[in-house]
């Protein structure tokens, strides 16, 4: 994917907490496709698509608990039907965000899982949606 310099700018200036664990030192470094496990369930390849996007959520399930405002997220990997990304706060199932890649993709997700890795520093998956939004 090509960079757009002036989104891979915006995304560069937003607030960004994530504190990455020392196991992750070469986050960034991987590229290409990921193996798949001889139990996984997933039915598309996923490839390790390390950079830095642009997050909004923009349905949410409790008001008090999910982050506000739009932030800097780190992707981890991606397929056709889903994405995975760093963040620095809890999300929960079922709330509704938008990624923006530094190429300029939009992308509407669903979320479907979270978990903690360390501290402000939370693995996300979420299920693409292949339609917009109405």
């Amino acid at each position: 994917m090509s960079v757009n310099p002036d989104v891979a700018t915006f995304i560069s200036r937003l607030p960004c907490q994530i504190q990455l664990p020392a196991s992750y030192a070469e986050f960034f470094e991987k590229s290409g496709p990921l193996c798949a496990s001889y139990d996984e369930s997933r039915r598309l390849a996923r490839f390790y698509r390390r950079e830095k996007a642009a997050l909004t959520v923009v349905k949410r399930i409790s008001a008090e608990l999910s982050p506000t405002g739009i932030c800097q997220v780190y992707l981890k990997d991606m397929s056709r039907a889903g994405v995975c990304f760093l963040h620095s706060g809890q999300l929960y199932p079922l709330e509704e965000i938008e990624l923006v890649l530094a190429s300029g993709e939009r992308h509407q997700a669903t979320i479907v899982r979270c978990r903690k890795i360390a501290a402000l520093c939370y693995e996300t998956a979420a299920r693409l949606c292949l339609e917009p939004r109405g």
